[in-house]
């Protein structure tokens, strides 16, 4: 029986939450008499949802060490080869022998850790919209190719979002075909879900046009404004309802 492994990182970023949720439901669905899972998770918002849930996962907390030792750019060969032995948050995973780790949150830990893992690439924004701010300036293109790369060497294989992802990837960093797994971007299940509740505490109208998007530059809610100012003389009623937390492209937007 195999064993695997999903790692749940910070929940804070709106985008790579829900994209989590999405690889943990997933995992859930696995034949328990085939696969043998492990939950593991290190922020304690993650704690609250998956005993809401009432699912069974290990508490991995980020130790001093694994903080400071990227902090003062020690090599990262040194730290996979010796981070086992004396670093806890490192033994706790290797502990588990898990045949692999799952990363969904385009993290650190998918190349540097001592175990076998399958990484993720949200988007390669930092090469392909240079434009944006948010990933255009030289430090972003610096820290993110490095990232990638690394990613990419280091990991059994990376999941991306489409063909495309999966073409920009190959392209930018030489990884072979067979390394390289779509997995879509679905809804969450929550949102089948939804009562009249939701509309009642937010005063929300009773059609509307949800974009559950962060405001950065490159979710272009401005074009969707735009979208929706033309067609308002046809249909009075419509409404948009936008949410996230207000980042570089709130202010110009509101």
């Amino acid at each position: 029986m195999k064993k695997i492994g999903l790692y749940l990182d910070s929940a804070i970023t709106g985008g790579t939450f829900q994209y989590n949720l999405s690889i943990l439901e997933a995992f859930r669905s696995f034949p328990i008499n085939h696969i043998h899972i492990v939950i593991a998770y290190s922020s304690d918002l993650w704690r609250f949802y998956l005993q809401k849930e009432n699912i069974s996962a290990v508490e991995i907390k980020r130790t001093i060490f694994s903080r400071l030792w990227f902090q003062i750019r020690t090599p990262l060969w040194l730290w996979r080869n010796t981070s086992k032995y004396f670093d806890k948050f490192s033994k706790s995973f290797v502990n588990q022998k898990c045949d692999l780790w799952v990363f969904p949150s385009q993290d650190i830990w998918s190349y540097s850790l001592p175990v076998p893992t399958l990484g993720t690439t949200h988007d390669l924004m930092h090469r392909y919209e240079r434009q944006f701010p948010e990933s255009g300036s030289r430090k972003e293109y610096r820290v993110r190719e490095k990232h990638y790369s690394r990613m990419c060497n280091k990991s059994e294989g990376v999941l991306v979002d489409s063909q495309l992802g999966k073409q920009q990837l190959i392209e930018s960093y030489h990884v072979s075909n067979s390394k390289v797994h779509i997995l879509p971007f679905v809804a969450p299940k929550y949102i089948y879900e939804i009562t009249n509740s939701v509309s009642l505490n937010y005063n929300l109208p009773p059609k509307y046009l949800f974009y559950p998007a962060q405001f950065w530059e490159h979710k272009n809610h401005k074009a969707l404004v735009r979208a929706v100012s033309l067609l308002i003389a046809k249909l009075p009623e419509l409404k948009m309802v936008f949410v996230g937390s207000p980042n570089n492209g709130y202010d110009s937007l509101i």
